[in-house]
Order: structure tokens, then C-alpha cells, then sequence
């Protein structure tokens, strides 16, 4: 007898961005560079990481984001605009260890990761409040 397997995709991880998001006004808003950091996290997201995304720069260099500041430019849009948003702040700790700031998709619910002291989160859909491509250029 053989079991059923979950399906995976002979050609790997694949992307989704949903169709309302991709013709909003706030994803309208965005600059190549921005949906370049948009599209490098949505490669991390996998099953119930939502919460604990990151892009650090060595990342975001193999995604087309060559220097920090476009990076820090990209990823401020992106959390004025309200696609993503910020589950952790990072910085460096007593001990001298530096964490990263931790991401989340606003349009996707997150789980909560208790080893990350992170808590469950329903999508809370931000990016909808952007009603014009100039208001989220303002919001910027």
C-alpha cells in the first residue's frame, strides 16, 4: 500500500503575492527597490515563520540590494506603506551579541514562536489603509 505524501514542487519554493495586494495602491507605492526587499522576505516565508522574517544584507545583496542604506531605505517603505511590520526591534544586547529585527507580513496571519518571545498575531491587513500611490509616497 503507499501513503500520500504531502506534494512538493520538483522546482522548489515558490512565491505568492495575492492579487489584492499586488494592485493596491500601497504595493502601487513602492520603488523597484522596495519590492525587491518585499520579494526577498516573502522568499523566506515558509509555513508558520511569519513573525521571524529577516534581511540581513548579505541576503539582500543576492536579491539585487547592493548597499545598507538602500536596504534600511526599502525596508522603512515598506513598513510605511503597511505590507510589513516590525514583531522584534533588534540592536545589540549587555553581552555584545546583535540581533536582528524581526518582520512580518501584514497580510498573513503569524504564529506565535515562543522561543523568539514572539506571540500570535491575526493579519491585520495595514497596507489596505493606503488609499492613493500618493499617500503612501507621503507616509514614507
Amino acid at each position: 500500500m503507499s501513503r500520500n505524501k504531502a506534494f512538493k514542487d520538483p522546482r522548489g519554493h515558490s512565491l505568492r503575492i495575492y492579487s489584492d495586494v499586488f494592485d493596491s495602491a500601497a504595493f502601487a507605492a513602492l520603488s523597484p527597490h522596495d519590492v525587491l526587499a518585499y520579494l526577498a522576505l516573502l522568499r523566506e516565508l515558509k509555513a508558520y515563520n511569519n513573525g521571524d522574517l529577516s534581511l540581513p544584507l548579505t541576503r539582500a545583496k543576492k536579491c539585487g540590494i547592493g548597499h545598507h542604506l538602500t536596504l534600511a531605505r526599502s525596508l522603512r517603505a515598506l513598513c510605511a506603506v503597511g505590507l510589513i511590520a516590525v514583531t522584534r526591534k533588534g540592536g545589540c544586547t549587555k553581552g555584545g551579541q546583535r540581533l536582528p529585527n524581526l518582520y512580518r507580513l501584514t497580510d498573513r496571519e503569524c504564529y506565535a514562536i515562543p522561543a523568539k518571545h514572539l506571540e500570535a498575531i491575526k493579519e491585520t491587513n495595514e497596507w489596505k489603509r493606503v488609499t492613493s500611490a500618493q499617500h503612501g509616497l507621503a507616509g514614507r
